[in-house]
């Protein structure tokens, strides 16, 4: 998904003070988000692509 917004809530913050050296490649913070589909994976229909979520 292409994030258009993100929240950063207390799950997040207590995570990031937790272990931030540890986090895996990729990693974002921001457990809430809206944004596009821009990609899925294997066996995910592919007519999500484009989908907006809020």
């Amino acid at each position: 998904m292409l994030n258009k917004a993100i929240g950063i809530n207390p799950v997040d913050w207590k995570f990031i003070q937790a272990n931030p050296l540890n986090w895996p490649d990729g990693h974002v913070p921001g457990v809430d988000g809206s944004g596009v589909i821009v990609q899925v994976g294997n066996n995910v229909d592919k007519s999500l692509i484009g989908s907006r979520l809020t």
